[in-house]
């Protein structure tokens, strides 16, 4: 019963996210300022490489904008819907 909530949870998000990349789609792209280097200063080489590519991710997305986020929340949304829902067993 709780998975089946999840899974019906999961596509409505996936819907609606899915909806919202549609609409951003079609509005006029945002200005985008450049966005400060981040550097780090110490810790583990393996750590420190996996944060650095986490922060070129997340600075990349918010160069792409609102509607490329919205269809990454939709694939997000869909795959756990299907994976609740038995699609991948």
């Amino acid at each position: 019963m709780l998975v089946e909530a999840i899974s019906v949870a999961a596509l409505a998000l996936s819907i609606a996210a899915f909806v919202v990349f549609v609409i951003l789609t079609f509005r006029r792209p945002p200005k985008v300022s450049g966005a400060g280097k981040t550097e780090l200063q110490s810790g583990a080489a393996d750590t420190a490489k996996l944060i650095e590519a986490v922060a070129k991710l997340a600075e990349s997305l918010a160069k792409a904008g609102p509607a490329i986020a919205a269809l990454l929340a939709a694939i997000f949304f869909m795959t756990i819907a299907s994976i609740g829902s038995g699609l991948f067993k």
